[in-house]
Formats: C-alpha cells, sequence, structure tokens
C-alpha cells in the first residue's frame, strides 16, 4: 500500500496536468525508482537567430520615427474585400455571379492556389509629417481610389 502511495506521489510530482497518461512497468523487487521526462526543455543558448533577434529588439528605439525632430514618409494602402474559393458549382448557383460582368471580375490567386472574387477595393496615396516639440502628427491624403 505504501508503495502505490509513492508511486502515484511520484508521478504527480512528474505529470502536473491529471489528463495525461503515462505507462509504467513496475518490478516486484524494487528498491529505487527514478522518473525522468521524456524530452528536455530547449535551451536558447547558442542558437543565432535568438542572439540576432536579441539585438534587433534591443535596437529598435535606436530607428524610431519619434527619435528624430521631424519625420516624413509616402504612404500607400490597398485594401481589398473579396470572396475567396470560387468554385465552378458557385458561379453557376449564384445569380450574381451569372452576369458576364461578374465572370470577368473573377481572378486567379497563385499564392492559395484558389479563385477570388473581390467585391471592394479601394487604394489610398498619403503623405504623413511628424514634428516632435511641440508634438504634431498630419496625414495628408493625396488620391483615393475605389
Amino acid at each position: 500500500m505504501m508503495r502505490r502511495f509513492l508511486l502515484l506521489f511520484l508521478l504527480s510530482l512528474c505529470c502536473p496536468v491529471w489528463g495525461q497518461q503515462r505507462n509504467i512497468y513496475v518490478e516486484r523487487n524494487m528498491k529505487e525508482l527514478t522518473v525522468k521526462p521524456k524530452r528536455e526543455r530547449y535551451r536558447r543558448k547558442g542558437n543565432p537567430a535568438v542572439e540576432l533577434m536579441r539585438r534587433v529588439i534591443a535596437a529598435k528605439g535606436d530607428h524610431s520615427l519619434e527619435k528624430n525632430d521631424y519625420a516624413q514618409y509616402h504612404k500607400y494602402q490597398r485594401l481589398t474585400f473579396a470572396l475567396n474559393g470560387i468554385t465552378q458549382s458557385m458561379v453557376d448557383s449564384l445569380r450574381i455571379l451569372r452576369s458576364p460582368l461578374a465572370r470577368r471580375q473573377i481572378e486567379y490567386c497563385p499564392q492559395t492556389d484558389d479563385f477570388i472574387l473581390p467585391f471592394h477595393y479601394a487604394e489610398t496615396a498619403s503623405h504623413h509629417l511628424y514634428r516632435r516639440s511641440p508634438e504634431r502628427r498630419r496625414d495628408y491624403i493625396l488620391g483615393t481610389n475605389s
């Protein structure tokens, strides 16, 4: 009885989540029990990618726009709302897709290997200005298209 209690206690230390199941084979003349996890914990020491990301995060403040007295940039934004996964059965069943105008709008997307039907498209070009003291931000819309 004491041996069984000791075994359950050691298992509870090894498996903090009770939903996990472990198969353990116990010999009758057991003097010592050692419980080890299957995988060791991942150590990031010696990984060049981790060191690179630490250096990038440390230098993040050096390249901020707010560090400069004045900053400006041009911004182009393209926004598309579309219906993904257009199939031939959808084209035949949906009444709106029966028109030749709507059928010409269906595009092929090579990244997803799928057909899409865009139903809203908007573009915006703007000029962004920033001043640190006194702090001021301005966005001048140069043009829109939808």
